[in-house]
C-alpha cells in the first residue's frame, strides 16, 4: 500500500475505530482502549480535511500501544494499528519539514 492512495487511510481509520469501540465495550476499565480512539478520531480528522491541525501528530503513540495492549486480544487490530502509525510518522515528517504529504 503506498500512502498515495487517500481514500485507502481513512477508510483502515474507520475499521480501526470500529474494531476499538468493540474492545472498549469488552475491557471498559483499560484506559489504552479510549487513548486509542481519541487519536484515531483525530487521524480521521487530519486524513480527511485539508485544513486540519497536524501539529499533533508526532505525539501519536498507537503502535507502541498496539504493541503493548493489543496485540495479544486482536493480533489484526494491532496489524492494524501499526499500519495507521506509519502513516501518521510519515504525516508528521513531511508536516515537520513543510512538504507536501508523503505519496
Amino acid at each position: 500500500m503506498t500512502f498515495r492512495e487517500g481514500a485507502i487511510i481513512p477508510d483502515l481509520i474507520r475499521d480501526a475505530l470500529a474494531r476499538c469501540r468493540r474492545l472498549r465495550g469488552q475491557w471498559p476499565d483499560i484506559a489504552t482502549f479510549a487513548s486509542v480512539h481519541r487519536q484515531l478520531d483525530y487521524l480521521l480528522e487530519v486524513a480527511t480535511d485539508p485544513a486540519a491541525d497536524r501539529s499533533r501528530l508526532t505525539d501519536i503513540v498507537i503502535g507502541v500501544q498496539a504493541a503493548r495492549e493489543v496485540e495479544t486480544i486482536d493480533p489484526d487490530l494491532a496489524d492494524l494499528l501499526h499500519t495507521i502509525n506509519a502513516w501518521a510518522n510519515a504525516w508528521a515528517n513531511a508536516w515537520a519539514e513543510r512538504l507536501p504529504p508523503p505519496k
